[in-house]
């Protein structure tokens, strides 16, 4: 979407205007990623589970990913409230012990 959207503005004005100086165009890539890196930061705290653990992974990868996600997304190491027992131990019960309480494994 956005991005794509954004490739093709600066293609355009770099072809047709020629006016698009490196600086600039880093400056734009700079602000869509802020853009960016916020949508998926909140959609990743508003979703929990499994999209906390991919966030955390992510913002380990200075080497794959702008530096605007895995700032944002390194928040998700420390910054977010636990989830409450209660929920983890009905999950756990249901998924690995087909129903069981938590001691019958333990």
């Amino acid at each position: 979407g956005a991005y794509k959207v954004k490739e093709i503005e600066l293609s355009i004005r770099r072809k047709t205007l020629g006016d698009v100086t490196e600086a600039e165009e880093e400056e734009a890539w700079n602000c869509l990623d802020e853009w960016g890196s916020t949508r998926i930061s909140d959609t990743i705290q508003e979703m929990k589970g499994f999209y906390v653990k991919s966030g955390q992974v992510i913002s380990t990868r200075v080497d794959l990913f702008p530096e605007a996600y895995t700032t944002k997304l390194q928040k998700l190491q420390d910054l977010l409230d636990p989830m409450p027992f209660d929920l983890v131990e009905k999950v756990v019960s249901q998924e690995l012990l087909d129903g069981a309480p938590l001691s019958e494994l333990f």
